[in-house]
């Protein structure tokens, strides 16, 4: 419907464009308007507007072909970031989990111990019996303030994405009648914001899911340190002694660190649209 409004009015463009014409009006007070550099415009504009509706889904589709190539990159790792659910199972719901597995791991240690040296491995069970109740403890309350922390993240990152879903839908919609106005000399400007619109609404999407399923793709790669550059720190040189590894495997310390990274990356990607804006800027310019 917005289409045919947009050829609808036409008519009153085109009356425009003439009476620029005839008064030899001028685009930013250098070039005038002349019907050589307005025909091109009107054809463009007309291509566009019929094919207004394509050229979006093709974009689309494209953004679709973006997040299955980081799929694949990721290795089959990748989740969907498209509910609450998931996000909690991603970084909130096994944290209390790992803990206790980590001390029930070392509690049967201390059993087996027990075989080989009695009087040691009691005194290791009775250190990891109470290990176990101290971390089952901390571990539960962990996973109350990171759960409410993801939700806050979740909640937050979903309505960037909802956010740009209406933003894309919107331009859909009027994309015709904004191709419209950009016919009218000086305002060329318009067409192109119309297209790099929905790219930048769809490329927030890919950007999002890359931002969170890297720390995913990391904890599950295999043995990853993290460790700050030693040429930029200064680690390493005589004297200074070496810098501080972070282990995203093993331990209470690698558990902690990976959710409190991938808590880190659930609230950097509510940032995608800025990251898409600075990919494909917004065109100011009327030209």
């Amino acid at each position: 419907r917005f289409r045919d409004i947009a050829y609808l009015f036409f008519v009153v463009i085109i009356m425009v464009i003439g009476f620029m014409i005839m008064f030899r009006s001028k685009i930013g007070g250098q070039t005038m308007v002349t019907l050589g550099n307005t025909i091109p415009d009107i054809i463009i504009s007309l291509v566009m507007i019929t094919f207004s509706f394509a050229i979006a889904g093709i974009i689309i589709d494209i953004g679709g072909i973006l997040v299955s190539l980081l799929y694949s990159i990721f290795e089959g790792r990748g989740v969907a970031i498209s509910n609450i659910g998931q996000f909690y199972e991603m970084f909130a719901g096994g944290i209390g989990d790992q803990f206790l597995d980590v001390a029930e791991e070392n509690f049967t240690n201390s059993l087996q111990t027990i075989i080989s040296s009695p009087i040691r491995g009691l005194v290791e069970l009775f250190t990891a019996g109470a290990e176990a109740t101290f971390v089952g403890l901390i571990g539960t309350i962990l996973m109350i303030l990171g759960s409410g922390i993801v939700l806050v993240g979740a909640i937050k990152l979903l309505i960037t994405l909802y956010k740009a879903y209406f933003e894309l839908i919107l331009n859909v919609v009027i994309g015709p009648v904004r191709i419209l106005i950009g016919t009218i000399p000086g305002n060329g400007a318009m067409r192109i914001n119309w297209v790099t619109g929905i790219m930048r609404n769809v490329l927030v999407f890919p950007i999002a899911y890359f931002i969170v399923n890297v720390p995913i793709y990391l904890a599950e790669a295999g043995n990853v340190v993290l460790s700050l550059p030693e040429k930029l720190t200064g680690a390493g040189l005589a004297d200074t002694g070496a810098g501080l590894d972070l282990s995203l495997q093993g331990g209470y310390l690698g558990i902690l660190i990976t959710f409190v990274l991938r808590v880190f990356v659930l609230f950097y990607a509510c940032q995608a649209p800025k990251f898409a804006e600075a990919i494909i800027p917004v065109k100011e310019t009327n030209k």
